[in-house]
This record gives structure tokens, sequence and C-alpha cells, in this order.
């Protein structure tokens, strides 16, 4: 690595910007924060960026978001975003808005946030296109409006974006925003099955076709493999198109493509996008309602939440972190997880440039049930775990000992865990998986969407040393969570 970082160091000397870029990214990625490899790294990034390259302000914004000890972390993320994002660089308007939906280093505005996204969508990320409908679902910052949700997931679909092959299965089987048809729903989550989209293929499962649909969705599932490989040279242009003329030609060629199919639903709208035809079924499955917690226990303090999350977020939410799961180890900072030994699943945090707007929105849902500020709320982390896999018995409060060090070595001023909420993005087949309360000799079974609350902490402040807890092994299929512990106090502030 010493070789490497030399070749680009005398490379950066001399003025060559991707070698800057490359050598900051470089340099903080293997020196931790407060040794010089890292201040020379962040150095490098900040001369790139003052160079007006949108790229390297972009890095440098994630770095300031990723390493919260810097000063102002926030603030400076935010400057440095709103210059890239002045050139029109869309991963930079996708982290200025997701500071907009947090209020950490600008303004708390959804609309701001909405209409950044509503930017990065009109140059044809896919990504953007489909945050943009998730937008529309539920009506954060922008009006519910689920046909408008339906033709932006369309336009992702004609793309090769299998999330949105996903959302739009989803509500072609419930006529949400788009005319119902339940083969070509079977087709498209078959379709994102193939992309091991999560809940896909279960979604595509549950159907359940008789004969003469059956066949109607193989005909269609096999059109729509067709009209991916044919696409191919055009989504190659799409992604090389040197200009905003010769993207926004790029993109509609593609969208005349998936309408060339034939599917009666896909039609070309006089705006020259395509355009979906409109359903009359109730959207109330992609909108999570609001229900009421059910007590399961009082000593210790034990709550569940049924329908917390929608299917469409918990995919989302798996889809986010799937590629990256590993030993929390590797990414815990030694107060944040208790008793990691106890614990052999894989896991990966939400970190602030994972966060969109589906994980903000469960977010601020967490808050309101908890009754407390969302800022007092750590990053939610996913977890998964495979068939023979657990957590050992465990507390989660913080002893003295971990607070003190929390304070001293890690900056942590956030106080006691005082509570945990899991929600269960996927729960394992044929039993098994489930929390157990040793003390309160009880057991939560898991179920898709259920969210489990317990306290910490007695209602003064002190640990509850009743609330010792273990998910037991997964005994079929593979268990999912999502999970957040409440503070005492903000986890992050903004200056």
């Amino acid at each position: 690595m010493t070789d490497t970082h030399d070749s680009l160091r005398s490379l950066a000397e001399g003025g060559d910007l991707r070698a800057q870029v490359g050598l900051g990214n470089a340099l903080l990625q293997s020196n931790p924060f407060g040794t010089p490899g890292f201040d020379e790294g962040l150095g490098w990034l900040t001369r790139a960026a003052e160079g007006d390259d949108p790229e390297a302000q972009w890095y440098l914004g994630c770095a300031y978001l990723q390493v919260t000890r810097l000063p102002d972390p926030f603030a400076n993320a935010a400057r440095w975003f709103e210059r890239a994002a002045g050139q029109e660089f869309a991963p930079a308007l996708d982290r200025l808005a997701d500071l907009h939906f947090t209020g950490l280093g600008v303004s708390a505005d959804d609309a701001a946030a909405a209409k950044l996204i509503a930017r990065a969508a009109r140059q044809g990320y896919p990504s953007a296109l489909a945050t943009q409908a998730y937008l529309h679902t539920q009506g954060l910052g922008v009006a519910r409006d689920a046909q408008r949700a339906a033709r932006l997931h369309a336009q992702a679909v004609a793309a090769g974006h299998a999330p949105s092959y996903f959302a739009l299965g989803l509500r072609l089987a419930a006529g949400v925003g788009i005319a119902q048809d339940r083969p070509f729903a079977h087709a498209l989550l078959s379709r994102a099955a193939d992309a091991e989209h999560p809940w896909a293929r279960d979604s595509a499962a549950e159907l359940a076709l008789d004969s003469a649909d059956a066949a109607r969705a193989a005909d269609w599932y096999a059109k729509l493999k067709q009209n991916y490989t044919a696409a191919n040279p055009l989504r190659a242009r799409y992604s090389m198109a040197p200009d905003p003329l010769a993207l926004a030609t790029a993109r509609e060629d593609l969208e005349k493509h998936l309408v060339a199919l034939g599917h009666p639903a896909f039609t070309m709208a006089s705006d020259g996008r395509l355009e979906v035809s409109a359903g009359s079924g109730s959207d109330a499955a992609f909108v999570a309602p609001a229900v009421a917690f059910e007590a399961v226990s009082r000593a210790p303090r034990v709550s569940t939440m049924r329908g917390f999350t929608t299917r469409e977020e918990c995919a989302h939410l798996m889809a986010l972190v799937a590629p990256s799961l590993g030993d929390p180890t590797r990414y815990a900072r030694g107060h944040a997880y208790a008793d990691l030994g106890l614990f052999d699943g894989e896991g990966m945090p939400l970190t602030p440039t994972l966060s969109d707007p589906v994980v903000r929105l469960v977010e601020r849902r967490t808050a309101a049930a908890l009754e407390r500020p969302a800022a007092h709320c750590e990053p939610y982390s996913v977890v998964r775990y495979l068939p023979g896999q657990q957590y050992k018995p465990h507390l989660d409060y913080f002893s003295a000992e971990q607070l003190k060090l929390n304070r001293e070595r890690f900056g942590d001023r956030a106080g006691q865990r005082l509570a945990t909420f899991l929600v269960y993005l996927r729960a394992p087949e044929g039993g098994g998986g489930g929390t157990r309360y040793l003390d309160g000799g009880f057991t939560v079974q898991g179920e898709h969407g259920l969210a489990v609350l317990h306290w910490n902490c007695h209602p003064d402040g002190s640990p509850d040393t009743r609330t010792t807890h273990a998910g037991l092994p997964v005994t079929a299929g593979e268990k999912w969570l999502a999970r957040k512990a409440l503070r005492e106090r903000a986890v992050f502030e903004s200056p």
C-alpha cells in the first residue's frame, strides 16, 4: 500500500486532480482519525475540492459525515455537498437532501430535500427515480400521488433498476397507481428475484396464480428478459451520455423501448416520457399505519407493534446493507455494541452515507413510537442471522465503566442506552430466532414488520437488571432485524 501511496503522491504533487482524490481517499481509509496519515488524506481531498472538482467535494463531504469528531462535521459536509450540488452532481444532491431530512448542518426541510432528489431524478438516475417514487408514496416533502410513484418506478424499470421491478410489481398486483395485472406483476417480481432483491421471490409466490394466469405470467417474464437484453446497447449509451441533452435522449429511448414491450399499462405521454395507466387499488399496504404498542410484560418492560414497516420498506433496508454485511467488530467502535463476542451473525450500520428517505422515515416513526426526539436515537443497524446463528444472553445498557470509556475515549456524550428497539425485516421460517427474555420467562416470536421495544432502564434512569435477553438460534431460513437504541441525550448535534 505504501508503494501505491508513493506513486499517487508523486502524481498528486504534480497537480493530477484524480491522483489527489485517490490519494486522499486511500489515506483516509487506511489511517485512523488523529494520525498524520489521516490529516494528510483530508488535506489532499480538501485541495482537490477547493479546485472545484464536484467528485472531490462529494468525497470530502462524506468524510465529514463519517468522522464526526472533525470540527463542525455536518456544517462542513453540507458546505461541500452544496458546492457539488451547484454543478448538479447527483450523489451530492442525494446527500444534501438527506441532511435536510435530518436537519443536521442545514435547516430541517422536507420540501427542500424532495426538490434536490427531483433534480437528481431529472438526470435519469434510476435510484433517484425510485427515491422520488417513495416520497410520493409516503407524502414526504411532496403530495401523496400513487400514480406518480408508479410512473417513476416504471421509468426506473426502463433503465433496468431491480428494486423498481419489485416496487412496480407490488403495485401492479394490488392495482395501486397503475391498472391491476397480476400475471404481469408476477413477471416483474420474478425479474426482481433474478437480481436477488429481498422479498421478491416470496411476493411472486404469494400471488398464487391459476394455470391460465401462470401461463400469461411466464409469457410476460420471457418478454421482459428479451426486452432487457435487447436494451443493453441503449443502457450503455445511457450510462455514457456526455451531457444533459444526450442523457435525456438516451433515457427517452430506453422508455420507448419498454413501451414497445406491448403492455397496455405503458404508453408514451405528450412530454416524451413513459406514462402508466391509473389504478384504483388502495395504497394502504404501502403506507405503514399508526398502530399502538401492545404490552407483553411489565417486568421487564416489553411491548410489540405489528405492521411497523411495510414489505417494501423491509426489502429496501435489507438491500441497502446486503452487499456490505460482515462481522460487527469491523465497524463497532468498542462502545456501540455490548458483548460482541456473544453474537455470531452479520451486520452493518445504516451510516450517514447509506441513509435515505426510507431510513429517515422509519427513524421518525421510531422516535414517534418512543415519544422521544429522533436525535436521541442511535442510527439503525441491520443484522442477519443464518441457521444456527444467535445472540447469546446479554444486556444492552452500559455499565458505569463503559459510559466513562465512551465519553473519554470516543467522545460519546449521549449517555445511557435507555431502550432498545428492534424491527423484524424478515422472520425466520419454521420457528426459532425469537427474542427470549430470561428473567421474564417469555419469548417474543418474530413476524415480518413486527417492532419490539424493551426498556433497558427503569423510569428513573437506573439500569434494569431484569432485561437480560437473547436472540435464539435460527432453525430455518434467515432472520433479519433492524436495531436501534434510545439514548439519554442527542447522539449527534448540529452546530
